[in-house]
């Protein structure tokens, strides 16, 4: 569950159930992302101080190549960020179980893609590495493509 405690709301996933966006004293109602394609330029999150220093120039640097790209420095609201929609790709050097389970999660189970920048699947016991979560398999192609250029 990604929960707000400000708007009184919250994303909820189960694992082959689907994403909800819940709210008190109204019908949940379920997430699907849109998986048609937008302008070429992406609009993404990313921290570039997340990263160690010998990449954090590379990786501003790369930040131009998008339209626009944001951090709100903290999961949570990342996660419900890219669930309903508002950003096209996501990524975090960071792979710590508490700040991605229950978003990726709830990505995957609205239609988002999530693998880490070497390919394979995220799991949960993870410790090092990328992860890169995007909306379409395209999208999620050329974001590792990118970080790869730069992070391999």
């Amino acid at each position: 569950m990604l929960y707000d405690p400000v708007l009184d709301d919250w994303i909820e996933a189960s694992l082959g159930r689907g994403c909800w966006y819940g709210k008190p004293n109204q019908t949940s109602r379920q997430i699907p992302l849109s998986d048609k394609e937008k302008e070429p330029r992406l609009v993404g999150v990313m921290s570039p101080f997340l990263f160690q220093k010998t990449y954090q120039e590379p990786v501003v640097l790369l930040q131009v190549s998008y339209a626009r790209t944001n951090s709100l420095r903290c999961c949570c609201h990342e996660y419900r960020s890219l669930v309903q929609g508002s950003y096209d790709f996501f990524v975090s050097p960071k792979p710590k179980v508490w700040d991605h389970a229950a978003g990726i999660l709830a990505y995957q189970e609205a239609g988002g893609f999530v693998k880490m920048l070497t390919g394979e699947d995220y799991q949960a016991s993870v410790r090092t590495g990328t992860i890169i979560a995007a909306r379409t398999e395209s999208i999620l192609a050329r974001i590792t493509n990118d970080f790869k250029a730069i992070l391999i």
